[in-house]
């Protein structure tokens, strides 16, 4: 473990991720979705670590509860069929938050908050928005994943993280730098929970 100048553990954020989320990510059944297609050529799993490291990221910058984020933001889509292949109950979009939340359930121990950020991470989409700040901003950063991965802006950088984050404690050199050129989305991701923010308190 790293440490800070003031002798404070200072983790990277690959360890913080794993640390908040191993008995997630060492579950045999979490990476089954490694097998599922999702947006463009990224599969499930990649995209449930893409959006459980941004998500993670920004409440931390902002000062509120990151371990929730990064959970929820990993479980969001812990669905384990390819709707695109007919598979599933229907109605996939509306649906797979109430699924995602169930097969969590059955493995994992969850908060209250964790349990909300996955059953209402499709909000605007679901009538019902996220009871907290954490789960707005999952819920913002799973749309914006989702476009980065369709135009394969993520491509370059998150081939080799998955892998890397499981087995060791510190992010490759490129994911640094792109973290490092990820500023502007963090400082646009803040403006945005900020407003969203004073939208549910008042």
């Amino acid at each position: 473990m790293i440490k800070g100048t003031d002798g404070h553990q200072d983790p990277t954020q690959n360890e913080l991720l794993y640390y908040y989320t191993k008995e997630i990510l060492n579950n045999d059944d979490f990476h089954l979705l490694k097998n599922i297609p999702n947006h463009g050529s990224t599969d499930l799993f990649t995209h449930c670590i893409n959006v459980s490291t941004k998500s993670m990221r920004i409440c931390q910058k902002i000062g509120i509860d990151a371990k929730a984020a990064s959970r929820g933001g990993l479980l969001h889509d812990f669905y384990l069929y390819d709707w695109r292949k007919g598979e599933g109950p229907g109605l996939h979009g509306f649906r797979h938050g109430k699924i995602s939340l169930s097969e969590s359930q059955k493995r994992f121990e969850l908060t209250e908050k964790e349990k909300n950020i996955i059953l209402r991470h499709m909000w605007p989409l679901t009538p019902i928005p996220p009871s907290s700040l954490e789960g707005l901003i999952v819920s913002i950063v799973d749309k914006i994943c989702a476009v980065e991965e369709i135009f394969h802006l993520d491509d370059h950088y998150s081939s080799n993280f998955q892998d890397d984050l499981v087995t060791r404690g510190e992010l490759s050199s490129k994911w640094k730098l792109y973290l490092f050129h990820k500023k502007l989305f963090f400082i646009k991701a803040r403006v945005v929970a900020s407003r969203f923010q004073a939208l549910i308190t008042g």
